[in-house]
């Protein structure tokens, strides 16, 4: 499931059906089950790929410095590794998986809190159809 997914996904589990509130608070533990566990598996993708960055960012380097068995073709100032591992391709392609990965967690994180507060909101819903409905 991408972000595009998720969001779409929550877009609907969002959505409060307000003539059956006791269906609601029963479907809320549910859904905070899912997106934890959606949570889980990027958090998880997200520490895998951290850790792939900083072994491929050794191998790069090893490579920009002549130290690997098959060393980049031309001399480098040392000063200049830095920049050449940074416009590498496959760094760059991992960078923005990174990036990637840690905008799906950030909004799990956000989706994660909403639905520990879904339970306030369909209390002051119930509240607000009492009032309404002249209860109060």
């Amino acid at each position: 499931m991408d972000l595009q997914q998720i969001q779409e996904q929550f877009s609907k589990d969002s959505k409060i059906d307000e003539t059956n509130i006791s269906f609601e608070e029963t479907r809320s533990p549910a859904l905070l089950n899912k997106y934890l566990k959606l949570h889980n598996n990027y958090k998880l993708m997200l520490s895998k790929a951290e850790s792939d960055m900083k072994i491929l960012k050794r191998e790069k380097w090893m490579f920009y410095t002549g130290k690997s068995e098959r060393p980049f073709e031309l001399k480098i100032l040392k000063n200049d590794v830095s920049t050449f591992i940074d416009a590498d391709e496959e760094m760059i392609k991992l960078s923005s998986k990174i990036d990637y990965l840690k905008q799906v967690v950030g909004y799990l994180e956000h989706i994660i809190k909403n639905l520990h507060n879904r339970g306030f909101q369909l209390r002051n819903i119930t509240t607000w159809i009492k009032y309404t409905e002249g209860a109060i």
